[in-house]
């Protein structure tokens, strides 16, 4: 009969669920080796700033917080590197997250007045962008062209409008996709949202700037002289952009 202490994980946010092991081993300079599975959900905190293209470090620490460092003594069996290789043999990778490194190390914690030994294994994995890519990132481009394209291209602001309303709402789903995948509590917002954000505004701008042109030419009689020096601007524009493309091509 011999005495294992309590092992308990910092992170953990629910209780520890184990099987029960009844097979150990002893050598003869009188070592016990006993193993025990767990299985458990823990928490992490995120940095969700650089999303999809974000690196997340987080802890497991296994510590027995009941007994001083005097009494008992954690330390992990195997260096840093030969658990990263078992990491990396045993470890699930057709998930989101892509496993980089795992780190142990050994530690002194403080719960009040005791100090207790404790191991922590610190694990480092990088989520797998190239679903957002190609999913949202890539369409959130092409429907910011194609809505610069509508803007210089031949055709009525009423209908120039009603394209880029059909705009809005394609980015109002790639944004849905978006926000499905990101935390709601981040005080930070990441770049992405940042990015769509900007977008959508540019789209409204070019709605509100062909919705007041529509305004002035059915006011033509009263603001004539401005539908005037607006249109001058655009064949001015459009006419200064073909002769670069003429003078590329000569070139």
């Amino acid at each position: 009969m011999f005495w294992v202490p309590e092992i308990f994980i910092d992170e953990r946010a629910d209780e520890n669920k184990y099987t029960a092991s009844t097979h150990l081993s002893i050598n003869s300079t009188g070592q016990i080796t006993f193993f025990q599975s767990y299985r458990l959900t823990s928490s992490c905190n995120l940095d969700v700033h650089a999303f999809p293209f974000d690196k997340q470090k987080c802890n497991l620490t296994l510590t027995v917080s009941v007994y001083p460092d005097e009494n008992i003594l954690l330390k992990s069996a195997k260096t840093s590197k030969a658990a990263n290789q078992d990491s990396h043999i045993y470890y699930m990778s057709n998930g989101e997250w892509k496993f980089e490194e795992l780190r142990t190390i050994n530690r002194y914690v403080s719960y009040g007045s005791l100090n207790c030994s404790a191991v922590i294994y610190e694990i480092t994995m990088s989520r797998r962008s190239i679903f957002y890519v190609l999913v949202v990132i890539i369409p959130m481009f092409a429907l910011f062209l194609l809505d610069m394209a509508i803007s210089y291209a031949f055709g009525t602001p009423g209908e120039k409008v009603a394209f880029k309303v059909t705009l809005i709402l394609q980015v109002t789903f790639l944004s849905l996709i978006l926000t499905d995948k990101l935390p709601a509590t981040s005080d930070d917002p990441p770049i992405i949202a940042k990015f769509f954000t900007g977008m959508f505004v540019l789209l409204i701008f070019g709605i509100l700037e062909n919705a007041f042109e529509l305004y002035l030419r059915e006011k033509k009689p009263k603001f004539s002289s401005l539908v005037t020096c607006v249109n001058r601007f655009k064949r001015k524009e459009k006419k200064e952009s073909e002769d670069a493309v003429t003078y590329l091509g000569k070139q």
